[in-house]
């Protein structure tokens, strides 16, 4: 309960986003992340069509899950400022980490010419700072969502109650996989149309540490901690214009 709370305002603010700072009107469409959009279209694969399934479906399984474990419906309001302040701690050992092998592995810094080559290939580097935000708040639910509410879960019940195997294997075997998929989720390629290995090991990296807070610390810190780490990413770190 004390997720869905915490999360109902990212819910809505990412709705608000998509309408505001994502809405093409020479196209008349609204662009969402990927995730968001292989949600609908699994949606209408069954037969069911609504632009707001997706963040339905966060509400209605929280929801469900809260009445499955039988938990108190009684709210504690010291818990979702807490929450907040976990999930920055939680996003800094990430960032830093990251930003440390991307120190130790990467290249030396790009020239001008290839910096502005990397801004034309990746449509995120142009984007508005309000749309960058939008998007890492739909990419923090909704790819959470998919690969560890979903991914994980099932995979999990897959290893531990089909497979037999003991918890901590079958945890970080379905943690790993979803790590893998998230990280073969996004676009790896580089300038030169090559694979970026750094950025592929670093989403790779980002996805098992995603894994570990959503199977220790649940599904609000992990999409808390997503939100904070790509704002950091696509809002906070990007060079003045």
């Amino acid at each position: 309960m004390h997720s869905l709370i915490f999360l109902l305002p990212l819910i809505i603010a990412y709705e608000i986003g998509t309408r505001l700072y994502l809405n093409d009107p020479s196209m008349s469409s609204v662009q969402t992340i990927r995730a968001h959009s292989l949600l609908l279209a699994f949606f209408r694969d069954f037969g069911v069509a609504g632009r707001f399934l997706p963040a339905i479906t966060v509400v209605a399984v929280l929801a469900v899950w809260h009445v499955i474990n039988s938990d108190r419906t009684r709210i504690r309001p010291q818990v979702l400022p807490g929450m907040v302040l976990e999930g920055v701690l939680l996003t800094v050992p990430l960032i830093v980490f990251i930003g440390l092998m991307q120190l130790a592995f990467g290249t030396a810094a790009p020239s001008p010419a290839a910096a502005q080559m990397t801004q034309t290939l990746d449509p995120l580097a142009k984007l508005p700072w309000r749309a960058g935000l939008t998007i890492s708040l739909g990419a923090g639910l909704y790819e959470e969502m998919l690969f560890r509410m979903v991914g994980v879960t099932v995979l999990h019940m897959i290893c531990v109650d089909l497979a037999r195997m003991s918890e901590k294997v079958g945890t970080g075997l379905a943690v790993a996989l979803c790590a893998a998929a998230f990280a073969a989720y996004h676009d790896v390629m580089g300038p030169g149309g090559h694979v970026d290995v750094l950025k592929a090991v670093s989403l790779a990296v980002a996805g098992l540490y995603f894994g570990l807070v959503f199977s220790v610390r649940g599904f609000g810190l992990a999409v808390g901690v997503h939100v904070l780490y790509d704002v950091y990413v696509l809002v906070l770190s990007r060079p003045a214009s």
